[in-house]
């Protein structure tokens, strides 16, 4: 059933889908992941269809809450179902990202006010927009933090856009320090700093200015830029 259902949602056809739901189907435990395919397909009559028969909003996948991956597509159709159903506004699963973090992943700004207007916790959306500077504008106005740590590789966010460098990381960096971003903040398991981080994305020379003036740690002498294309 699940390669037909699969095929059926990724069509949006909506009747063959009931069609493949069997007689008795328990909604309540959804164990087909019913809701999970209608979120991720973006199939709306049958996602409202499934939180009106009682399937967990807050069934938490390995990387996606239904309301994480709804967020993640700008589905702002879903985010208020899913939220008005019970949804858990700051819900994690355990290798993924808030329905926020989510948003701020894949420049959902829309998404991002409706969620903040909520009261949802902020902590590493700064992380999560990388180099969207829209979104990271959006962050900076409505009171964002931009030194959090990713709870993944424990980097902030000025560090991973001088990781990502070159033009679009460098722009990025740039923005992350004139609003406060930390300079002299170190990796503690490697020691690697954004400047370190600059030299191995290639970032422009103002960056890398910035970065010495701002107070980042200069690297060791032996310290071996790697150059990734």
């Amino acid at each position: 059933m699940s390669t037909d259902l699969d095929a059926a949602f990724s069509l949006k056809d909506v009747a063959k889908i009931r069609s493949l739901i069997p007689v008795g189907y328990n909604y309540a435990a959804d164990e087909s992941n019913l809701l999970k395919k209608a979120v991720h397909y973006g199939c709306d009559e049958v996602a409202l269809e499934l939180i009106g028969l009682g399937a967990p909003v807050n069934l938490k996948h390995e990387f996606f809450t239904p309301l994480g991956n709804a967020a993640s597509q700008g589905n702002m159709r879903l985010v208020k179902a899913l939220l008005a159903a019970g949804a858990e506004l700051d819900a994690r699963p355990a290798k993924g990202l808030t329905a926020i973090q989510s948003a701020a992943c894949y420049g959902r700004n829309a998404i991002i006010r409706h969620l903040a207007g909520l009261g949802a916790d902020l902590t590493c959306t700064v992380n999560s927009a990388g180099t969207r500077l829209k979104t990271l504008a959006l962050l900076a106005e409505i009171g964002a933090g931009f030194n959090d740590r990713s709870r993944l590789d424990d980097m902030t966010a000025l560090m991973t856009a001088c990781s990502i460098g070159k033009a679009k990381g460098s722009a990025a960096a740039l923005f992350l320090l004139a609003h406060g971003a930390d300079a002299a903040a170190v990796r503690e398991s490697d020691g690697m700093t954004a400047l370190k981080f600059a030299l191995w994305g290639q970032c422009t020379e103002e960056v890398i200015g910035a970065l010495v003036a701002a107070g980042c740690p200069l690297p060791e002498e032996d310290f071996k830029v790697v150059i990734t294309y």
